[in-house]
């Protein structure tokens, strides 16, 4: 139906039924009847012959059973509901509600995905709109909106979508008819939503798998005293992308520096953040000035053994995640 006009044409009688007649109530039944109203029985303790051995006899008496009362019969059923209206005006077959799905990154790059709602609303008088004299319930529903939303990813992304398209992103279509894209926390990405027409265009221009940004190794350290250098490399070469900060825990350790030892024997001789001042960064490796920081001389000399936990939290937009970069040696000349 395209024309709701065309309804006054109808006549519909969708009354409720009449109510069921009540059930009799059925008759009461007949009591038990005795078969004797009265016997004795004996009763012994002990045995036959022995110290203690005791008869006495038991006296019982029976009761016919009361005939049942009548049932009282059923009331009578209450009549039918009158039918209610569902109104959709179209001429096409009504397409299912797709709301919500969970869909890789794969099928939205290739194919896209469409998300649709049907949007109804409450209504009276659905009597008015058919012929007179029929007879419906009062209040109704009718699809006001078939609601499609498309979501598309482009991947402007200057990394590998390799290693993404196993990735799943969340959509949902909301009552406001915006589209709610939730992708994993362990994927980081910079993009933006175009929306053109009712395809809503996901435009990825930086990818981050957050495994990769914790992939930050110790390559040593150089040189001693005020001079002494800690290296660390960063692997997955993301620096240039995802921001750094570093804090330093750094221990001395007394005689040799095993590690079944190494609790027993280490002193903390500072603790807390690195300036930036004191890091540079270059060709994906941070070189990190510790001779710098507030550490008494006596322990930056050579052969002192030494322990130390670098705490990196690495951050990408709202994305952050934190490692632990651990270096045990001694100091050399």
């Amino acid at each position: 139906m395209t024309n709701p006009t065309d309804l006054q044409q109808v006549s519909i009688l969708s009354s409720g039924g009449t109510g069921g007649a009540p059930g009799a109530g059925g008759n009461g039944g007949s009591g038990c009847q005795c078969e004797q109203p009265f016997w004795t029985e004996q009763s012994c303790s002990g045995k036959p012959g022995q110290a203690g051995f005791s008869c006495t006899t038991i006296e019982y008496t029976c009761q016919n059973g009361a005939t049942g009362k009548e049932g009282r019969s059923g009331n009578q059923g209450r009549d039918g509901q009158p039918g209610n209206l569902t109104l959709i005006n179209s001429n096409r077959p009504l397409g299912e509600d797709i709301a919500a799905a969970t869909v890789s990154f794969s099928e939205l790059k290739d194919r896209g995905f469409t998300l649709s709602r049907n949007q109804w609303e409450t209504r009276t008088g659905a009597g008015s709109l058919f012929a007179p004299g029929s007879i419906i319930a009062d209040q109704y529903v009718e699809l006001t909106e078939r609601v499609e939303k498309s979501i598309l990813l482009v991947w402007n992304a200057p990394q590998s979508f390799a290693n993404f398209g196993n990735q799943l992103a969340t959509l949902k279509l909301l009552d406001n008819q915006e589209v709610e894209i939730t992708t994993p926390d362990e994927v980081w990405l910079e993009f933006e939503a175009v929306e053109n027409n009712n395809i809503t265009e996901l435009i990825v221009v930086n990818a981050v798998l957050q495994q990769q940004a914790v992939q930050l190794t110790s390559q040593g350290i150089t040189n001693n005293g005020t001079s002494l250098l800690l290296t660390v490399s960063d692997t997955a070469q993301l620096s240039d992308l995802v921001n750094s900060e570093f804090s330093i825990r750094y221990r001395t350790l007394e005689g040799n520096n095993n590690i079944l030892r190494r609790n027993r024997n280490s002193r903390t001789r500072f603790e807390g953040e690195i300036p930036p001042e004191l890091i540079s960064y270059e060709y994906n490796q941070f070189v990190i000035a510790v001779g710098e920081l507030p550490i008494e001389s006596r322990f930056l000399t050579p052969g002192t053994n030494i322990e130390i936990d670098l705490i990196v939290t690495r951050t990408f937009l709202d994305n952050s995640a934190v490692q632990q970069v651990n270096f045990t040696g001694t100091i050399g000349r």
